[in-house]
């Protein structure tokens, strides 16, 4: 593998927030980013510079991700417009939203609040911990294999625990404002994918319902079993006085899809890596958290190798229910984000207390996960197989996040050699020809 070529790849992803900061700010950015990846250890600042030979930069890098101007909602917008093409799928722009917890061992630590740890059944596990609870948005890519490029993330905080100076919010604010955000960063139709715990009114109407100016946002969720469904209003007959009807009749709740009008039906959808015979039912109606003016597609899936059948809803009602299971199938592909930005990105392990320390860290390690995704594809483009077929794992069929992260370390030491602060050569990597090019855009 050419590691000259990825590494022009990498600087040519980092010139592309160029415009967001200035020129100094694009080259601490742009270390900081590839530092995170090639540290040995945790993404501290101190272990970056010393993964790109420039250890004379630590207080200037430290100074910049603690005080230096950062224009996070520029970087949002770079990385939702970088990761929109990924998450085209069947003519919808597809995203994801959802919420997860990285421990956090400190009060003073800026932003940390008590939660119940869900592994607290183990005996030598608390109860409570602390931890930042963040809100994570990004593209839902659709393919063989689904996965999530996160984009952007809010901090959620208690209000009996809310910093001074903060104003509380609530989960499903902070989803709809990055829903909105992601929507504005490229063309639509634009489709959020997301989990029965946002599934409430608070997100879907005004996803569906948007102030003036605001795109937007068809959705795609799990219903509760008993879900509030009704038919469509009937027409009014002539000379019928009174109000007109907003609601139709009540549908048996989604627990009691077999008396749901007209006969199951069959099809076979790619789910978690194969192919499954499914069976299922859908109505045209309303559903109260929508409104009554929303007309939503409500499906009941008997999925093969599944005992308890699966209840989705959709505002798209030109999705078929085939698509409809499987880009809620491919939702699953944030959790895996979610261990990757923990275990390979090293999300959780950075020491900053401090309030931009601690947003900016955040945005790092995004930042991070959906520029290894672009790369890898970048590298399946080219020819033969990049990715170790290891002995203990024959049915290995792509390369991993941990893989291309093996792979930009092996082009390190073109980064080592790089004078970050003018982003020009300082001298020419090992065995080769003095490197004359980097980050030409961000220049």
């Amino acid at each position: 593998m050419d590691t000259a070529k990825v590494a022009d790849v990498w600087l040519d992803f980092v010139a592309r927030f160029s415009d967001c900061f200035t020129r100094p700010g694009t080259a601490h950015f742009g270390a900081l980013l590839t530092g995170g990846l090639l540290a040995e250890r945790r993404p501290l600042v101190t272990e970056i510079v010393t993964a790109l030979n420039c250890q004379k930069q630590w207080r200037a890098a430290e100074w910049f991700l603690e005080e230096g101007k950062w224009p996070t909602r520029q970087v949002e917008e770079r990385l939702c417009e970088m990761a929109a093409p990924a998450g085209r799928r069947w003519g919808r722009q597809v995203w994801a939203v959802d919420d997860m917890k990285a421990l956090k061992n400190g009060k003073k630590i800026w932003g940390t609040c008590s939660f119940h740890e869900y592994t607290s059944r183990c005996c030598n596990r608390p109860e409570t911990v602390w931890a930042h609870n963040w809100v994570v948005c990004g593209a839902l890519e659709r393919g063989n294999r689904s996965d999530f490029l996160p984009t952007m993330g809010r901090l959620y905080m208690r209000e009996s625990q809310l910093p001074e100076g903060e104003t509380f919010r609530k989960k499903p604010e902070l989803a709809v404002e990055m829903a909105r955000i992601c929507a504005r960063s490229s063309e639509g139709p634009h489709l959020m994918v997301f989990d029965g715990g946002y599934a409430i009114r608070s997100v879907v109407r005004p996803l569906t319902s948007p102030p003036e100016g605001q795109p937007r946002v068809e959705f795609l969720t799990r219903l509760r079993r008993d879900s509030r469904l009704y038919t469509e209003p009937p027409p009014r007959r002539e000379g019928q006085m009174g109000r007109p009807r907003k609601w139709g009749y009540r549908l048996p709740a989604p627990r009691d899809a077999e008396d749901w009008p007209g006969e199951w039906q069959e099809t076979e959808a790619d789910m978690y890596g194969s192919r499954r015979s499914v069976r299922f039912k859908k109505v045209l109606g309303q559903w109260h958290p929508a409104g009554a003016e929303e007309r939503v597609h409500a499906f009941a899936f008997d999925v093969e190798g599944y005992e308890d059948p699966w209840q989705v809803v959709t505002s798209d009602l030109r999705l078929t229910a085939r698509q409809v299971l499987e880009l809620y199938a491919a939702r699953f592909a944030q959790e895996d984000a979610h261990r990757d930005l923990k275990q390979h990105i090293g999300l959780g392990t950075e020491q900053g207390r401090l309030k931009n320390v601690v947003l900016r860290s955040f945005q790092l390690r995004v930042a991070e996960l959906t520029l290894l995704h672009l790369l890898r594809k970048k590298l399946n483009e080219g020819e033969g197989q990049w990715w170790p077929q290891p002995q203990w794992y024959p049915q290995k069929e792509r390369g991993s996040v941990r893989d291309v992260k093996r792979v930009l370390r092996g082009a390190g030491q073109y980064f080592s050699q790089l004078d970050w602060r003018v982003l020009t050569s300082e001298k020419s990597p090992p065995g080769g020809q003095p490197r004359h090019r980097s980050c030409r855009k961000a220049a």
